[in-house]
């Protein structure tokens, strides 16, 4: 199993440094940045010998996947740009949170929201499959948003869509928001295309690396994976600066819950 770390690209030296196998880079940052950042950037992780095999934070919330705004045309010329500098980066999976982008109004059809997301997700899978990309569908805690909030309700989305490329990621942190994190996932062991876990460090805005407290929980969770058969990449998702010490004590309980 690949073992990776949601960071800033500053910030990747550091990750190889202590041992991940690679950093996971945000999508909406990448998009944002110029022609010329973008490929300083490129050149720099080649440098420094540390691979991007993964994406999450894909898009702000004026790339809406749901709600009063929700325009097609612009998800899909969005997942073009982002799919053609993944690609160069060696992206291998796209995490599809973005709270910001699934917020729904209050009395918002259901019905219509799920054929938007439906249409969404289609369109943006169809774009990185050009590249032999996985686009991972996340269900996030209310904490985050008000749509898609259960690993069902994403795995449902993501079957009904039927695409090769179109699986869902596994987020222990979000689910247990959703007080779902210790559920059987067998029933989903065939549409499990990444995973995501952290703890926080005071609200769900800081997520960081797992607390010691917790190391037994995780490891279970972790171990629970490995008998289903997934062995392909987990990402610790953060949103503060790397500590090196607690960076290196989730790596090391991680590769210990896989052995």
């Amino acid at each position: 199993m690949l073992i990776g770390c949601c960071a800033n690209i500053h910030e990747a030296p550091r990750l190889k440094r202590i041992g991940y196998d690679y950093v996971e880079l945000s999508g909406k940052k990448i998009c944002q940045m110029k022609d010329a950042e973008f490929k300083k950037n490129v050149e720099f992780l080649k440098k420094i010998g540390m691979a991007c095999l993964a994406m999450n934070a894909y898009c702000t919330p004026e790339i809406t996947i749901v709600g009063s705004s929700f325009d097609l045309e612009k998800a899909k010329k969005y997942a073009e740009k982002c799919a053609y500098r993944a690609n160069i980066l060696g992206v291998k999976k796209i995490n599809i949170g973005s709270p910001g982008s699934r917020q729904l109004p209050e009395n918002y059809d259901r019905k219509i929201a799920y054929n938007q997301s439906k249409d969404f997700f289609a369109v943006t899978a169809m774009e990185f499959n050009k590249y032999g990309i996985e686009v991972c569908i996340e269900a996030l805690g209310k904490c985050y948003c008000n749509y898609l909030n259960t690993v069902e309700e994403a795995a449902y989305l993501c079957r009904e869509i039927e695409m090769d490329n179109l699986k869902i990621v596994v987020d222990f942190y979000n689910m247990e928001h959703s007080q779902e994190a210790d559920i059987s996932l067998e029933e989903y062991q065939d549409i499990i295309g990444h995973v995501h876990i952290s703890d926080d460090a005071g609200s769900p805005m800081k997520r960081f690396f797992m607390m010691q407290d917790k190391f037994s929980i995780h490891k279970k969770r972790i171990q629970a994976l490995s008998i289903l058969g997934y062995y392909e990449m987990i990402s610790v998702e953060i949103d503060l600066e790397v500590d090196e010490i607690k960076a290196k004590q989730s790596l090391d309980l991680i590769r210990e819950s896989i052995k």
